[in-house]
């Protein structure tokens, strides 16, 4: 016994527009679950990439002497232009952003 055949998309569906996509869904395999799936780790991703380049720009802004609202400005810039901010970091501003660590003396008595 021989699986159905998926139904074919609609005979007047543009080849792109939002029918044929709608079809292409439908009769994907991984369905509108798992492309509603796909688009929120994608969309978590892009977060997390930018979020990386704000975090990067107000620490390195903040080193440099700017006050906490031009370190702010300066990383709300870099959010939107992280694809930019990314290569301009790591080729002119070698900075460290680290977090400080509160490593005691020797313990007292």
């Amino acid at each position: 016994m021989s699986a159905p055949a998926p139904p074919s998309p609609s005979k007047t569906a543009k080849p792109y527009s939002i029918a044929a996509f709608t079809d292409m869904v439908n009769n994907s395999s991984i369905g509108l679950s798992g492309f509603v799936t796909l688009a929120i780790f994608i969309f978590i991703g892009v977060l997390l990439y930018n979020f990386g380049a704000a975090r990067l720009a107000y620490c390195a802004f903040t080193r440099m002497g700017y006050g906490g609202g031009g370190a702010f400005l300066m990383s709300i810039i870099a959010w939107f232009f992280s694809g930019i901010y990314y290569p301009i970091h790591a080729l002119f501003l070698t900075s460290e952003c680290s977090v400080p660590q509160f490593v005691g003396g020797r313990r007292r008595r």
